[in-house]
């Protein structure tokens, strides 16, 4: 039954990953992107009629793909840090 705490360990350290890099990534998103995308279109020569969609899809992925790695490395410090918890736990 001992494997089971590290399964728990791996779930929590996935939900602290996950709910960070949502919650993250949409604040970030909600609160720059119309900025972001209004300064890089204003500078090009020629504003073609798809700027805005391009820049934001491309700030947006940049955004997921750097709060994802943040994420991921904020799950696997929890979901290690949990694991310990319940091996000092269990040799006690």
């Amino acid at each position: 039954m001992s494997w089971l705490k590290y399964v728990w360990a791996t779930l929590i350290g996935f939900a602290a990953m996950t709910i960070f890099t949502a919650t993250t990534a949409f604040l970030i998103l909600w609160l720059t992107t119309s900025r972001y995308v209004a300064h890089s279109c204003a500078h090009m020569p020629i504003s073609p009629n798809d700027c805005g969609g391009w820049t934001a899809l491309g700030y947006a992925i940049t955004v997921l793909a750097g709060c994802a790695v943040v994420g991921l490395f904020i799950g696997t410090t929890v979901g290690t840090m949990v694991g310990i918890a319940f091996c000092r736990q269990h040799q006690t």
